[in-house]
């Protein structure tokens, strides 16, 4: 799986292109059959024009039909109820989101599938996925300072992690409102804060569940005695 971020619907026939000539050159086989609802990104004489000189059917769905195309819309689904999560259990504010994609996508082609023996990631360079560079999403991230530094400057700045690029780590620096690329990177992964976090919150919620029941309790009591005294 691939994903691309665009500012608008008119880049869709231009990234279409370009990947379909990159999976080409990486399987050297060529596209047969190009299937796509009947949305206007799709629906343009860019597209339709490049196809026909590629030698490529468009197989357009019916109007209407989700159906039709429905692991592609069942899978759309499952990524967004990944970044969804990605960015409710980091707290991360949601102009990340765009990062908690790529990293979603990520995880997505590491992960077992039922339609194939290996992972999508293992299906398309042929290689394992190494599970030991994984790292918690929205965890804070020392990366060193390559710059020359002075004897007692620090040697490190805190960011935060907010996914993977392929020789390192994506780091969001908050303070510049910018993404850093590193591969030098100790992490913090807090992840018995979290846990405890979590559990203060249940133990919170079934203590006011407590609270709510002895209060009904006392009210039923209330009501007995007053029925007795009459």
């Amino acid at each position: 799986m691939v994903i691309y971020l665009l500012k608008n619907k008119y880049e869709v026939a231009d990234i279409i292109k370009e990947y379909i000539k990159f999976a080409e050159a990486h399987w050297n086989l060529k596209l047969a059959k190009l299937r796509c609802d009947n949305g206007r990104e799709y629906v343009n004489e860019n597209l339709r024009n490049w196809c026909k000189g590629n030698g490529t059917e468009m197989d357009l769905t019916i109007l209407y039909s989700p159906q039709l195309i429905g692991k592609a819309k069942r899978l759309n689904r499952t990524l967004l109820e990944k970044i969804r999560v990605l960015l409710e259990e980091s707290d991360m504010k949601k102009e990340i989101w765009g990062e908690a994609a790529y990293t979603a996508t990520y995880l997505l082609n590491r992960s077992p599938t039922k339609l194939l023996d290996v992972t999508p990631f293992e299906m398309w360079s042929g290689k394992e996925p190494n599970l030991n560079t994984l790292k918690i999403f929205g965890c804070a991230a020392y990366a060193k300072i390559l710059e020359p530094l002075k004897k007692l400057d620090d040697r490190s700045r805190k960011l935060i992690f907010v996914g993977y690029s392929p020789e390192g780590y994506r780091l969001w620096d908050a303070e510049n409102r910018k993404i850093i690329l590193s591969r030098d990177v100790k992490f913090e992964e807090k992840i018995e804060a979290k846990i405890e976090k979590n559990k203060i919150g249940v133990l919170g919620k079934m203590e006011d569940n407590e609270e709510v029941r002895k209060n009904r309790q006392k009210k039923k009591r209330l009501k007995s005695l007053k029925r007795n005294r009459w």
